[in-house]
């Protein structure tokens, strides 16, 4: 099982305030992961907003280079969609993290278009020589606005330690990297 708590403090925009997390997640089956995460919310502006909800997901690796996930965002309204939209997701890899993979993921916001809006994104990585991970992307997001493009590349040593450059292109906009 794995653990993990943080806070946030936002001193400027259009929110500011505190945002705190609790989260766990472990197996439950062999190949299946659950994870749960609480979240608190103590915010000032244009609506003031002190409230919790929870996010949960699930993870199952299929096969050897197959897996899926599926996750749930703020499922407990707090009815303030500009801090905490509403929402589901979900992906899948196909491959895995020491040679090739590609990836697609889905997801949809409820709540900030007043009607649900679409995030859809697929991307490739590569890893040469077990030393250099090199990947591509696309996304199309409605709830935002446009479609982006990104490349990447990075340095991995075996004792953990990576180092990751990565640059992001909108495709309707040339001044928006």
């Amino acid at each position: 099982v794995a653990g993990a708590v943080s806070w946030t403090r936002a001193t400027e925009g259009l929110y500011t305030g505190n945002f705190w997390q609790g989260a766990l997640a472990g197996p439950i089956a062999e190949g299946l992961h659950l994870g749960v995460a609480g979240k608190y919310f103590s915010v000032d502006g244009p609506r003031n907003t002190s409230a919790a909800t929870v996010d949960a997901g699930l993870f199952w690796q299929v096969a050897d280079f197959v897996s899926v996930g599926a996750a749930g965002y703020n499922l407990v309204s707090i009815a303030n969609e500009a801090v905490a939209p509403m929402g589901a997701g979900a992906g899948i890899g196909v491959g895995n993290d020491r040679s090739l993979q590609v990836t697609a993921d889905w997801r949809a916001d409820f709540d900030r278009a007043g009607k649900t809006s679409n995030r859809f994104a697929a991307g490739a990585e590569v890893l040469l020589a077990r030393l250099v991970p090199v990947r591509a992307g696309w996304m199309r997001d409605e709830t935002l606005g446009g479609s982006w493009w990104s490349i990447g590349a990075g340095l991995v040593t075996r004792s953990g330690i990576a180092l990751d450059i990565g640059y992001r292109q909108s495709l309707d906009d040339p001044n928006a990297r």
